[in-house]
């Protein structure tokens, strides 16, 4: 029974979306109907009567309208009214979509090369001393030879450690 309760309301509710229109409430005319005991809840609101002597009087005024001057569409090129005159599309489907290009286009320049030095540029390589970390015999990556490099640094810091003793 429940089961049926909701979706029947969700049915409804779906079908007063999609088809129904929107409800306007006149409250004027509700306050009009609105009875308690034979007399009407809501009174007109009464305007004070007004004798004729006491109306005031409305000074005329002389109207000159002024030269039309001309509107920014007449100053643009021909190219430029026809796409401000263009109307906006409000209505978005299937039927209607009209793909735009990319709004953030750029080009890039080609870089320019370099002029190459023609002596060319020297670079004196200095090898390295060898470590004793770099002779473990064991498989990359494994436990054991972390634990050799491990060591190996421990036993290079310590020989070449002076601590306090003086030289």
């Amino acid at each position: 029974m429940l089961i049926t309760v909701g979706v029947v309301s969700a049915v409804a509710w779906g079908l007063a979306m999609n088809y129904g229109s929107p409800v306007v409430i006149n409250l004027a005319k509700i306050k009009e109907v609105i009875h308690f005991g034979g007399k009407p809840v809501f009174e007109k609101p009464k305007l004070p009567a007004q004798a004729p002597d006491q109306i005031a009087s409305v000074p005329e005024v002389s109207y000159t309208p002024e030269p039309q001057r001309p509107t920014a569409q007449e100053h643009l090129p021909a190219t430029e009214v026809t796409a401000t005159q263009q109307s906006r599309q409000t209505v978005f489907n299937d039927r209607n979509y009209t793909p735009k290009g990319a709004a953030n286009v750029t080009t890039f320049e080609r870089p320019v090369e370099q002029p190459k030095i023609e002596g060319g540029v020297k670079v004196a390589i200095i090898k390295e001393a060898p470590r004793l970390r770099d002779n473990c015999p064991f498989k990359e990556g494994s436990i054991e030879q972390r634990e050799c490099r491990k060591k190996a640094d421990y036993m290079e810091r310590n020989s070449n450690y002076t601590g306090n003793r003086s030289q």
